[in-house]
């Protein structure tokens, strides 16, 4: 009782269901029937009564916690800033308050995440940001009222992504020759504050508040210091509130997000001193079973800034204002502001043995949200139908099976018909609980506005993909699954084949292990390299790149026992990307794949790790560019201790390790580029945090 929120009455009656899992079976048996074909799963819940003369407990905790790091890396010779160590003594508080029976607030003060496993190492090689997961406790606890996404199907696109408080600062200073900069690698979260809860109505509400300290660069050049502000001081603030409506069979929901950057300094006057964003989500079940139902959401934003905050927003890669063949857009240097929309619809039947649906979503090219939030492509409609077919009850060799197809449509705002496609997928379960998975994929040729970074369309052939997965019994102490895809460009050659892979053993209840290994090669002929300037004109240059990458990530859980665990994570990773066969676009959109560039053949050279072209065979390089070519590598580990010595406080003990190199080799040597990374000296954190609760 005392971790539940209820009100102070006499009687309850609450919404209750009891599961029982027993995994060496598979079998799973609940207090209340369940219908396997019914769409949700509270609503199936029975009533507990009974209930009578109880009271809640208000949480009042409190964790002041003290650390302590030392960071070992590779020195750098004359740098003040790098000489091979660094210290930090640090301190914070976090804290749990109840404000009412309903309502918590969970706060924190100076917090320091550095227990929490670092991000995957990667190579980008598109246009659009990478996205990462949040795995911070403190946002992550509560985060399903605050959560909002722009697809109605989920997905990483949202209106609130907390990865954007406490990000890595967005200024880095330019150093010239004899001057070292010493710059932090994230923006530290003065304080932040969290408070949700339910009322007896049904109203659920999220408010989630923190500001961000002005982070400064420490500068050196010729014995002289001074420092420059590299992120400015910052308000976060979202607010979000969900409504149950006849028993939850509707449910209406809206969010709030603001930014507000206090910029001073002129070389930060391209960050928006102000963003804003809002969204109405609304959720209906049209019958008792809820097989059918509706769900929609808009959301809007609107950033405000200077001429050139504003400029760069309009012509980065998510707006790409600038494209010459987009009359729908127009970009204008003077704007200080920018307002953009989107939504999605979609109407269904989930219960059943068969399925379906139709989705319709929309992102107007205005549409701004990665203050807070995290959005890639906008002005992009996107209209799609599924249908499904599943059996749930065992039946010959299988325990459950279903199929289904998937067809969709893009267009862009200018009502551009940019490419459909459609998929077929099976899915599957043995008598034996091994499992099968089979799909195929198709994408028509695909008009492209973003391929080109700003210049105009690019027609990018069609592709077929197929990919299978298979996976053992579950149930077992040895678990192993495997996916193979394979994909194919019927116009141009390409060719993708990719294979993930994992053995998960269950050493014990106490001790888990498991390895996962990826391996993907592929083939594309239409990379985009780089734009360069001839005559006053873009020129935009295109390439063929055979890519290949591999990784490992060995898992270690040790449950010690129920107050200590040891946790072990360690991921190699290695990708190389070889260009050739480069070439200039002439005639993007043409129908005729070999009219829509030409290709550098003896006109081109390489020299000292630059490509000269002679466009126009007069025996004068017009342009140069950089060879694009690269092998990166990388060994990234974790260790972290963890002993709750007395209920609520935890001591941490943790040792990461991060090792990493580039170079402009032109493909993988595994054997080569081990022994290359294990010349280079890691960086090592050694940590230290203690935490005590004070509560009651």
């Amino acid at each position: 009782m005392s971790q539940l929120r209820f009100v102070d009455k006499e009687d309850h009656v609450w919404g209750l269901d009891v599961m029982r899992d027993v995994h060496r079976i598979d079998e799973e048996s609940f207090w209340m029937e369940h219908k396997r074909n019914e769409r949700g799963f509270v609503h199936q819940f029975g009533l507990l009564k009974g209930l009578s003369n109880i009271r809640a407990r208000k949480v009042a905790d409190i964790y002041p916690y003290a650390l302590g790091a030392v960071d070992t890396y590779k020195a750098e010779a004359d740098n003040p800033f790098m000489d091979g160590t660094d210290f930090k003594f640090s301190g914070g508080i976090d804290g749990k308050i109840g404000l009412t029976n309903n309502f918590t607030m969970d706060f924190t003060v100076n917090p320091d995440f550095g227990q929490i496993e670092a991000d995957p190492a990667t190579v980008n090689l598109t246009a659009f940001e990478t996205f990462f997961s949040e795995r911070r406790p403190f946002f992550i606890e509560g985060n399903n009222i605050t959560s909002f996404t722009l697809d109605v199907n989920g997905g990483e696109e949202q209106l609130f992504h907390s990865r954007r408080i406490g990000r890595s600062p967005h200024y880095v200073p330019n150093t010239g020759d004899d001057e070292y900069a010493k710059v932090p690698n994230s923006t530290d979260i003065i304080a932040a504050a969290k408070v949700t809860g339910r009322t007896q109505g049904g109203l659920n509400i999220g408010v989630v508040e923190a500001i961000t300290q002005k982070e400064v660069a420490r500068i050196r050049a010729v014995g002289v210091d001074s420092t420059l502000t590299v992120e400015p001081l910052t308000n976060y603030a979202v607010a979000a509130l969900r409504q149950d409506i006849n028993a939850g069979e509707t449910q209406l929901g809206g969010i709030v997000t603001a930014v507000n950057r206090k910029l001073n300094e002129e070389h930060l006057d391209y960050l928006h001193r102000q963003a804003y964003t809002a969204g109405l989500d609304f959720q209906h079940y049209f019958n008792k079973d809820h097989s059918w139902q509706i769900d929609t959401r808009i959301y809007g934003s609107y950033v405000q800034g200077s001429e050139k905050a504003i400029a760069e927003t309009q012509l980065s890669s998510s707006h790409l204002y600038q494209r010459p063949d987009a009359a729908w857009v127009s970009y204008d240097s003077a704007r200080t502001s920018l307002t953009g929309y989107g939504g999605s619809l979609r109407l269904g039947k989930f219960g059943g043995k068969f399925c379906a649906a139709m989705k319709v979503q929309w992102k107007s090219p205005g549409l701004e949200l990665n203050d807070i939030g995290f959005v890639g492509r906008t002005d992009h409609i996107m209209h799609s139908f599924w249908l499904e077919y599943r059996k749930n009850e065992p039946d010959a060799i299988f325990n459950w099976y279903n199929i289904d197809l998937s067809q969709w449509n893009n267009f862009n705002f200018g009502g551009l018909h940019e490419n459909s496609g459609f998929d077929i997928v099976w899915n599957s379960r043995f008598r034996n609980r091994m499992g099968f998975d089979l799909a195929i994929e198709y994408n028509s040729e695909y008009l492209s506005s973003t391929a080109l970074r700003g210049g105009p369309r690019l027609r990018l052939p069609s592709s077929i993909v197929g990919w299978t997965w298979f996976g053992t019994d579950y149930t077992k102490p040895v678990e192993y699954w495997i996916l193979y895809v394979s994909g194919y460009g019927p116009t141009d050659k390409a060719n993708y084949h990719r294979i993930e892979n994992q053995v998960e053993w269950k050493i014990s209840p106490f001790l888990n292990l498991s390895i996962y290994a990826d391996w993907d090669r592929e083939l594309k002929t239409l990379q985009y390299v780089t734009r360069v300037e001839h005559g006053g004109d873009p020129r935009y240059i295109l390439a063929r790149i055979l890519s290949q990458s591999t990784s490992l990530q060995l898992s270690v859980n040790w449950n010690v026992s129920p107050n200590i665990s040891l946790e072990y994570r360690a991921r190699p990773f290695f990708i190389g990307g070889s260009y050739d066969q480069f070439k200039v676009v002439s005639g993007g959109d043409n129908k005729v794949y070999e009219q829509r560039f030409e290709r550098f053949t003896d006109n081109i050279t390489l020299s000292d790790g630059v490509y000269s072209c002679d466009e126009d065979r007069d025996m004068i390089t017009d342009y140069r560019f950089n060879n694009p070519d690269f092998v990166y590598s990388s060994f990234q580990s974790n260790l972290v201790f963890r002993w709750e010595y007395q209920p609520g406080s935890i001591l941490f003990l943790v040792w990461s390790r991060n090792n990493a190199l580039g170079t402009k080799e032109d493909r993988i040597d595994l054997i080569r580029n081990i022994r290359e990374l294990n010349r280079e000296i890691p960086q090592n954190v050694f940590l230290v945090k203690l935490s005590y609760r004070i509560g009651r």
